[in-house]
Order: C-alpha cells, then structure tokens, then sequence
C-alpha cells in the first residue's frame, strides 16, 4: 500500500553583514492523515462496518477496505472484507455501487440498473467456504436489476410472481475534486434484492447506507 511522504527542505541563505542565518516565515504544510480515508456502512440487519482505503482493518471476515475509483465521470465505489474472494473461507462480503455523470456536488438518484450497467448497486456475501461453481452456491448476490413479491404456490403447485418497484439508489456527494487523489466526500443510501434458489421464496432485501470520505483514483480511458 503506497503511503504519502513529505519532505520539508530549509534554505538558509546568508544575509550580508548581519553574520547570521535567516529566512522567511515559513508556510505550514497540511498534515494527511491517511487513517482519516474511509467509509461507514450500516446494513439493515443491524450490523455495521467500518473500512479503510490505506490502512486496511484486520477482521474475522479478512481486511476490511475501501476505495473510489473513476472512469470518464463514472464513479464507483466499493467496500468489503475480502475474505469473500477466497474459496476456504466461510464469510466475508463485497459491497459495490457505480454512478453515471458524476461532475459536481449534489445528490444523484437511480433505481433499476441501466441496460449500460453504469448505474448499479451490488453486494455478494460468502456464505460458506468452497468454490463458486459448487452447488449450492458460497456465494449470495444482491443487486439492483429486479424486486418481485413471489405468492405461496396455487392448488396446482404454481408460483405467482408480482413485480415491485425497485427502492431508490441515492448518492449524495458534499465534496467534490476532478483531480486524481481529489478528496469525494459523501453519503449514501443503496437498495438490493437477492432471488432465492428455493420455488416460490420470496426475494430477500438488503438496505445499506453509509457515509464516505475517500480519495479518488481516475482510470486511464
């Protein structure tokens, strides 16, 4: 992990007949506290999180960490504890969400995926150990494509499904920077539906919200 360092050079320059060393006041340099880079997520099951972008935190569930990336005015930020990635472990979680146009402070709002994919939210939650491919799947995936109420099965056996609205995606972001390593600050307030495996089970709903204040990483187009 690359960490900020500052190196302070003096000049001492000689002034004439006064035999002695000075120099103008000097400006202070703003001190970085890496540590202070992060977000704060709260699930609506009642757990919350705390993630770092430079100094990772060690969990039960692996590191936990964070970090904003953009691609053009594409925003996508995400957060975890990386346990999810490896197969021999039982949890760990990846949280993600990535927002179109985004060139200013304010609020940005969406609900359904977009057929682009620009505007989305996702979280997958590791279960279980094994692979991906095992079945049943370790892994449990929400998003934001579809929300449907599933009824109890009729005489016959059939399930009936009902399409609901899919809950709203607000990012709200305070403060804003064009410039790679610029600080985005922010909040926001992500909805995400998982279909069960099971016939007739109803889809499962995450709410997750948070607060963010991260340095950006812009990606070579």
């Amino acid at each position: 992990m690359k960490t900020l360092a500052f190196k302070v050079i003096l000049f001492c320059v000689p002034v004439m007949m006064a035999g002695r060393c000075s120099r103008e006041p000097e400006t202070p340099i703003p001190q970085v506290n890496l540590a202070d880079f992060g977000l704060d997520a709260t699930f609506d099951v009642g757990e919350n999180y705390t993630f770092k972008q430079f100094v990772p935190l060690e969990t039960n569930m692996g590191k936990q960490a964070a970090g904003c990336n953009f691609l053009g005015n594409q925003m996508s930020i995400g957060f975890g504890a990386l346990n999810y990635l490896d197969p021999n472990k039982s949890n760990g979680f990846n949280v993600g969400f990535s927002v179109d146009n985004v060139t200013h402070e304010g609020l940005y709002e969406f609900r359904e995926e977009d057929p682009a994919a620009k505007n989305t939210s996702g979280y997958i939650k590791r279960t279980r150990s094994g692979l991906i491919s095992s079945t049943p799947s370790p892994i449990m995936a929400y998003d934001n494509r579809q929300n449907y109420l599933r009824l109890p099965p009729d005489a016959d056996g059939h399930c009936n499904e009902q399409e609901m609205q899919v809950g709203v995606q607000s990012i709200d972001i305070t403060k804003y920077s064009s410039e790679n390593g610029g600080v985005i600050e922010g909040s926001f307030h992500i909805n995400v539906y998982h279909k069960p495996e099971s016939k007739c089970a109803q889809y499962q709903h995450q709410l997750i919200t948070g607060n963010f204040k991260l340095k950006r990483v812009n990606i070579p187009q």
